[in-house]
């Protein structure tokens, strides 16, 4: 078990979470309740005019959501009392307003990369990471304020040898489709290219999507880079 966060050795990065997170509304929406989360998020709240929402649940995270006609930070696990952290993120990004979303990995490091991407993770940190205090939450709310995207270095590294099987796993045809669907191209129009049949292009990309466990072509796209697929 990870040691707790020390409050005194935790000072400095806590006041650099508040000057962070001042002025936005922050729902913290975490399970199991992870005592370093919950630390920062209840002391990064004080003083502050904006609101300061916890939870544990989906369902009770989407009420307060609801309630409050503003955007928010969110910052939620991947498991929560009654479903997931990225249904939770997916109902964010649907929202009229332009909720920013902070996904904390506690055990379930199988999810893969694109698969929060494509959910509109816009930071991805490990729990370990946070309770290690390796400045991995700060760059993460960085990121979000920012309106720009994080990935924990030490996710990454989790995930080096899955990045190299997505790249044997994907033939050099299609290693070639991807780097032309991130450069927008139709799939009428990757045919014509590579002088294929419209059919013959659509099944590719069908199946990059596949591989990549994605939906859309822009999500592929945002995968491929972060894997290294796509220069």
């Amino acid at each position: 078990m990870a040691a707790a966060m020390n409050p005194l050795q935790s000072l400095n990065k806590l006041l650099q979470i508040k000057q962070l997170v001042r002025s936005h509304a922050v729902l913290t929406c975490v399970y199991p309740q992870l005592f370093a989360i919950q630390w920062v998020a209840e002391h990064s709240g004080m003083e502050s005019p904006n609101p300061r929402l916890f939870s544990d649940s989906f369902e009770k995270a989407k009420l307060l959501l609801g309630q409050h006609d503003q955007p928010f930070l969110v910052i939620t696990t991947e498991r929560l009392i009654d479903g997931s952290g990225l249904d939770l993120i997916r109902h964010a990004k649907a929202q009229t307003h332009p909720h920013r979303c902070l996904l904390v990995l506690t055990h379930n490091h199988h999810l893969s990369i694109p698969q929060t991407l494509a959910a509109g993770a816009d930071a991805l940190v490990l729990e370990d990471s946070i309770n290690r205090q390796s400045g991995a939450l700060i760059h993460g709310l960085q990121a979000l304020v920012n309106g720009q995207t994080y990935l924990d270095p030490a996710l990454e590294a989790c995930h080096r040898q899955s990045s190299t099987d997505e790249i044997e796993a994907l033939s050099a045809r299609q290693l070639e489709i991807l780097q032309l669907v991130a450069a927008g191209l139709s799939n009428r129009e990757i045919a014509e290219q590579l002088h294929l049949a419209p059919t013959t292009a659509r099944d590719h990309v069908q199946a990059i999507l596949k591989r990549l466990q994605v939906k859309t072509r822009g999500a592929a796209a945002v995968a491929g880079v972060r894997l290294g697929l796509v220069h």
